[in-house]
């Protein structure tokens, strides 16, 4: 089988610079100034009169061209501003010294006034300030303790190698799950037991469409130890919670940046069925940020897994579902924030990306023509056309199935046209199932082909099963912050 490999400032403008952070009529109120890290909220006020208007910032560093950022309007206390996300995941901003500029406007659109503002970016702990010896990751594990988590899947389906040109979107969507972990008790050679409270699981179709999945508002408790190591457990039987343990393995001894230690790690196969894996993973501490406020440890773990067998879910344009089996080799990378503080320890977030390698098994008629015979007439077999982007979806007619001789038409005769079938995936290829088929004419094999209106009685049709290497890109990205 073939298998490849896909992955899922603007404008440039010089302004003079302003003074102090209040300059003709804009005064900046955050930042002051100083050292700023993770999330910077930035707001200006314009002074009465202005509420209708709105304000332009730009960024850079000193000596640089600043680029345009966002324009704004008031919001409901009447300043104006946004959220500058210094750790944004796609979008991370270095350390280092920035200038912030707003130009207010009135509702005239006129230049009012402007200010600046410098401040220093500080999200990385430089190692001279951590321990000689490193750091030790511990989870804080006293009882009665309790942390609330959120997590959001998102599940992006693009086409492969072979399959471009098909529409695979149908089969987007993710999950969304919302739990409390609190630790239970604690025993004397530091094993804990911890609950996980389910209060809201739910899954998402393309369509937008949400719908609660099995653990939705049962408790799932886990035996682990301070170190991350998680104890088999023996009492969930058929409730299943994989969100409850994304946690990592530690070492016993202290780390140091740029060591890296393997441990058996838990991860999401499939959000949506709530499938997981425990695979060996590699682990590195890349080094220690901010995050929300505490010291954490930034840790990279990289992990594969497979082949899975799945099916996939979808939803086309007309609300009808699919379904398609495919087999899934998969390639991760996950991002943990551990507050290693003892008082704390826990992690503040959870970033996981997974490219989810698949081939498709098509199944489609054999290339014989069938059409009615004798009184009937006999039918036209359906025109020769090259098969669709990587032989995945012939285009034209079916292949072998030819179009049922129609009365009064003589062999050599002109037959009914066949209808021009869809592109792409959705009702062109057999290998997708209707959930719930609608009465439509066509030909019926494993799934539904609209073809030309038939007869009264459907031809038989014989269906030759072999594998075509339909490649998609699956891409699960997985967030989970604390709330």
């Amino acid at each position: 089988m073939n298998r490849g490999r896909w992955l899922g400032w603007a404008l440039a403008l010089v302004v003079a610079t302003a003074t102090g952070a209040r300059a003709q009529g804009v005064e900046f109120l955050e930042p002051d100034g100083g050292t700023v890290r993770g999330t910077v909220r930035v707001r200006v006020d314009m002074g009465a009169g202005y509420q209708n208007g709105f304000v332009v910032f730009y960024l850079g560093e000193p000596g640089k061209p600043l680029r345009f950022k966002v324009a704004t309007v008031a919001d409901t206390t009447g300043l104006f501003g946004f959220d500058w996300e210094t750790q944004a995941r796609d979008a991370r901003v270095s350390d280092g010294e920035y200038r912030l500029m707003a130009v207010g406007y009135n509702a005239a659109g006129e230049v009012v006034g402007q200010a600046a503002q410098t401040v220093e970016v500080q999200n990385e702990v430089t190692a001279s300030s951590l321990p000689s010896r490193g750091i030790l990751l511990r989870y804080n594990m006293t009882p009665g303790r309790e942390s609330k988590y959120v997590a959001r899947g998102r599940v992006q389906v693009e086409p492969g190698q072979g399959s471009q040109g098909n529409d695979v979107s149908m089969f987007n969507g993710g999950v969304t799950a919302w739990w409390n972990a609190r630790v239970l008790w604690r025993n004397a050679d530091g094993r804990a037991q911890v609950r996980n409270t389910v209060y809201h699981l739910s899954e998402r179709s393309a369509r937008g469409h949400s719908n609660p999945l099995s653990a939705n508002g049962k408790t799932v408790s886990l035996m682990m130890r301070a170190n991350g190591e998680v104890l088999p457990r023996t009492d969930q039987a058929g409730v299943d919670f994989p969100f409850g343990e994304l946690q990592l393995a530690f070492p016993r001894e202290a780390v140091k940046v740029g060591d890296s230690w393997r441990s058996p790690m838990q991860f999401v196969v499939d959000g949506r069925t709530l499938r997981e894996d425990t695979v060996m993973a590699t682990h590195t501490l890349t080094g220690v940020e901010w995050h929300a406020g505490y010291r954490a440890a930034v840790i990279d773990s990289e992990f594969e897994g497979g082949p899975y067998r799945l099916e996939l879910k979808g939803e086309d344009r007309d609300n009808e579902e699919w379904l398609a089996d495919v087999t899934v080799m998969i390639k991760g990378k996950r991002r943990t924030y551990f507050a290693y503080q003892p008082e704390v320890g826990r992690p503040l977030r959870i970033e996981e990306r997974q490219d989810q390698f698949c081939t498709l098994e098509l199944e489609e008629p054999p290339p014989a023509p069938v059409g009615g015979m004798g009184d009937m007439g006999m039918g036209m077999a359906g025109p020769e056309m090259a098969p669709g982007p990587g032989g995945v979806i012939p285009g034209g007619a079916i292949p072998g199935a030819g179009v049922p001789g129609m009365p009064g038409v003589e062999a050599g005769g002109m037959a009914a046209p066949v209808a021009e079938k869809p592109a792409g995936f959705e009702k062109a290829s057999t290998a997708f199932k209707r959930v719930k088929p609608k009465a439509t004419a066509g030909v019926e094999a494993t799934g539904t082909v609209e073809g030309a209106a038939a007869p009264a009685e459907p031809p038989k049709v014989d269906v030759v099963h072999f594998k075509r290497d339909v490649q998609l890109n699956i891409t699960q990205d997985f967030l989970d912050p604390l709330t």
